[in-house]
């Protein structure tokens, strides 16, 4: 092979076949409905973008918000779980940082074990640990 047929054979690669831009024709409803779908694909992804980002931002503010909060759970026989409740509130009550502190209730631990358990969970015959946010 020579170096002249080499360089004409790499240059009509670069340049291409000419029938290749024909793919889609130029009118006619197929060059209509390329432009529909390209439009249509370019909604999506403007759209996915911005749901990305709007998501993001949720997550971030979501993350800062938990950040700043804290649940303490006491596993305690019944008989000591009131004593201890008690106590750990008042160290969380004189500890510099602690904007509040309180012991949640059966109705809202009920509450948050209700999307696994269901609404009528026997709170009381099951041995829930104390919560305190």
């Amino acid at each position: 092979m020579s170096r002249a047929s080499g360089t004409a054979r790499v240059l009509a690669f670069l340049r291409g076949d000419p029938r290749a831009d024909r793919v889609v024709p130029p009118s006619g409803f197929t060059a209509q409905l390329t432009v529909l779908t390209a439009a249509g694909m370019a909604f999506l992804a403007v759209f996915a973008l911005a749901l990305s980002l709007a998501t993001a931002r949720l997550a971030d503010r979501w993350g800062a918000a938990l950040a700043q909060t804290s649940t303490i759970r006491i596993s305690a026989p019944e008989d000591q779980r009131a004593a201890q409740t008690a106590a750990a509130l008042r160290v969380l009550g004189t500890t510099p940082g602690v904007a509040s502190a309180r012991a949640l209730d059966d109705d809202e631990q009920r509450a948050l074990l209700a999307p696994w358990f269901g609404p009528d969970l026997p709170v009381e015959s099951l041995p829930i640990p104390q919560l305190i946010e």
